[in-house]
């Protein structure tokens, strides 16, 4: 679990404040940063064990990388890139993770992200 911990949340942060400005990046740049969230994203499709990232139980890990899948939100709002449906254990374990109640209580709408990050997002 610590090494899942220690990678997982780094890859998923980097990555989604890698698209800070993405429009007003060099087409490379732009190609670059998609290739960089395909592979966060296939590390993490062959890392999910179950229902929750490490199994059958929520753990510090889930917790630590799930409100950075909350703000997703903002690039597909501002750039139009989602979470491809090929894919199937991310989508299956954000299901998951957003029909717990302790989730369900502090969720935020996706307009408060949108919102909040524009002045980095927007382009």
């Amino acid at each position: 679990m610590r090494h899942l911990i220690g990678e997982l949340p780094g890859k998923v942060i980097g990555t989604f404040y890698g698209f800070a400005g993405y429009g007003k990046k060099p087409k490379e740049e732009q190609e670059a940063l998609v290739k960089k969230l395909h592979a966060a994203f296939d590390y993490l499709e062959s890392k999910i064990q179950g229902p929750y990232l490490l199994g059958d139980e929520f753990t510090l890990a889930d917790i630590l990388t799930y409100p950075w899948f909350e703000r997703w939100a903002v690039v597909e709002h501002y750039y139009n890139i989602s979470i491809d449906n090929k894919y199937e254990k991310i989508h299956k374990w954000l299901a998951a993770v957003g029909e717990r109640e302790s989730v369900k209580e502090i969720v935020q709408p996706k307009e408060f992200y949108i919102e909040g990050y524009k002045t980095y997002f927007a382009s």
